[in-house]
């Protein structure tokens, strides 16, 4: 089954955004969102990593696969919850 592509041929649909609090952000997120990302993922044999940018203002979420990085970045709560279920549902669908 082929992989699920976006329109710049990136497996997941990500977006760049900026200018939040990483720390308010983690401390408001659904837990269950991230481990539905993490276990769909899993699945595929994708990996995650998560980070802040230097400013402490943005959450960077790293997606690895087949040796390619995705970055992508989310700025307050909705942005990151709106990410990981974008993911979730990527790797679902490539499952």
């Amino acid at each position: 089954m082929p992989k699920p592509v976006n329109k710049s041929g990136n497996r997941y649909s990500l977006s760049k955004s900026a200018s939040g609090n990483a720390a308010e952000t983690w401390e408001t997120v659904d837990p269950s969102l991230v481990m539905s990302a993490l276990i769909a993922l899993a699945k595929v044999g994708t990996s995650i990593t998560f980070s802040v940018t230097r400013d402490g203002g943005t959450v960077g979420v790293m997606l690895m696969d087949d040796g390619v990085k995705y970055p992508a970045y989310a700025g307050d709560t909705v942005e990151l919850e709106t990410l990981l279920e974008s993911i979730r549902l990527q790797a679902e669908l490539a499952t």
